[in-house]
C-alpha cells in the first residue's frame, strides 16, 4: 500500500502544471499533430493532447511555463497559441 501512495504521489508530481493552449489557426489532423510534436519539444513538457474540436492543446509538464515559452515552440510551424 506505501508503494501504491508513493507512486501516486511522484506521478502527480512529474505533471505539476497543466495549461490550457488555444490554438485558432487549427484545420485538419495533420495541425494537431505538428502543433502537439512541437509542444513536446519544450523542456519539461510531459504530455500533449491536441483537440481539432476545441482548437485547444494541453500541455502537462513538470516545470513552470510561460505564454513566451510556448509561442517560440510553435513559432517554425506557423502557429500562434494563446494561453487561456
Amino acid at each position: 500500500m506505501k508503494k501504491l501512495i508513493f507512486l501516486s504521489l511522484f506521478f502527480s508530481i512529474l505533471n505539476a502544471y497543466e495549461y490550457t493552449l488555444e490554438v485558432p489557426k487549427m484545420h485538419c489532423p495533420l495541425c494537431t499533430a505538428i502543433v502537439r510534436k512541437a509542444l513536446l519539444k519544450i523542456d519539461g513538457v510531459t504530455k500533449v493532447n491536441v483537440s481539432l474540436d476545441t482548437k485547444n492543446a494541453i500541455i502537462k509538464s513538470d516545470k513552470e511555463l510561460n505564454e513566451s515559452m510556448i509561442n517560440q515552440a510553435l513559432f517554425d510551424t506557423g502557429y500562434q497559441g494563446i494561453l487561456k
